[in-house]
């Protein structure tokens, strides 16, 4: 058995791979480790576009799978995420303490595949890598208003007016959509969400529609706008068409049959129900909501990053991040590198 590693070397430490390089050694596992990583287990480094393997092992938090599917693209092995020491993911099956329990699995192939819808994003004849949570659209500079059509089987539905436009699938329904007022989608739905970000129109509310329609995003204005593909990558466009469909390439994740393990749906459901606590934030600064929901999407930021994400003048951030701390809904965490360095997060 041939099995992949992704990782983050920030999220990883050396006790947690010279563990994994054990269990992989008695177990008798060849493996191909990502070149990001490579050093920290001693091992030659690969592109993940590379790793023809037969599993693919990542390590650490929800936005390292995330960029793994992303840099993926269109390729999806069967995928095991197991959370690192100290980090947060709602995607995983287990900490790397478990890692040679989940592994024994795959040799006795003790274990159900579950599929992932992603959505496919098109700018100009131009794919998108698909995205397995969602996809967004808003205006560059935050504060600004949005304007555009939204289609569905090429049927005008509605021109809107707000912050921007969320189109989730079922996984990402308790991301972001859901803080923004979307609906809570359970795994197996074959449809997607169109959430209205703040829209100044009332009657604009979430849609829920099939995930064999295609969704246009056209008429964009003004031209200074981005899309955002799970949060991670940013690509600015103007007035272009989006057409967005799914992906043909689901995600396909590993959940074994041991009960310990079955917590997944679980953890998304206990994670919607904390989000709610986002809706007894409206009496909050206008300034201090945006970091909040920057935070919420983005998971922990430095200062230096919520300055450049939220366009925010310096002694606003200030005011905003000293709100948020007051209210006892975000809090400060060391740098891994440097004890100096703060990075903030939303409190648990």
């Amino acid at each position: 058995m041939l099995i992949g590693i992704v990782g983050d070397r920030k999220e990883l430490s050396r006790a947690e791979s010279v563990y994994i390089k054990r269990v992989c050694r008695e177990l008798s596992i060849d493996t191909m480790v990502y070149k990001e990583i490579a050093d920290v287990f001693d091992s030659a480094g690969y592109d993940i576009s590379d790793m023809d393997v037969d599993y693919l092992i990542i390590l650490g938090s929800d936005k390292v799978l995330l960029n793994t599917l992303l840099s993926l693209k269109n390729r999806s092995p069967p995928i095991v995420a197991l959370y690192a020491h100290g980090t947060r993911s709602y995607l995983s099956i287990g900490g790397i303490e478990e890692f040679p329990i989940i592994i024994k699995r795959l040799i006795k192939r003790e274990y159900v595949i579950e599929k992932r819808l992603r959505l496919k994003a098109k700018i100009k004849s131009i794919d998108l890598p698909p995205a397995l949570n969602d996809i967004v659209i808003l205006p560059k500079t935050s504060g600004r208003v949005m304007r555009y059509t939204l289609e569905i089987n090429n049927e005008s539905i509605w021109r809107d007016e707000g912050d921007g436009v969320i189109i989730s699938t079922p996984t990402g329904s308790t991301a972001y959509s859901l803080s923004a007022g979307g609906p809570i989608i359970t795994l197996d739905s074959p449809v997607l969400s169109i959430v209205p970000i703040n829209s100044m129109v009332l009657i604009h509310k979430p849609i829920i529609t099939s995930s064999k329609n295609t969704i246009k995003i056209r008429d964009i204005s003004p031209n200074n706008v981005e899309i955002l593909i799970d949060g991670q990558i940013r690509k600015t466009i103007s007035d272009e068409e989006v057409e967005i469909t799914r992906s043909p390439y689901d995600a396909h994740f590993i959940r074994t049959l041991d009960i310990r393990y079955g917590l997944l749906d679980r953890k998304l459901r206990d994670k919607a129900v904390k989000k709610t606590r986002i809706f007894s934030v409206k009496d909050l600064p206008p300034s201090a909501r945006l970091i909040f929901k920057i935070l919420e999407y983005e998971g922990p930021l430095s200062r230096q990053e919520l300055l450049v994400k939220s366009g925010l003048p310096n002694r606003t951030l200030s005011y905003a991040l000293k709100t948020l701390l007051k209210r006892d809904l975000i809090i400060k965490v060391p740098s891994d590198e440097s004890l100096r360095d703060i990075t903030y997060m939303i409190r648990e």
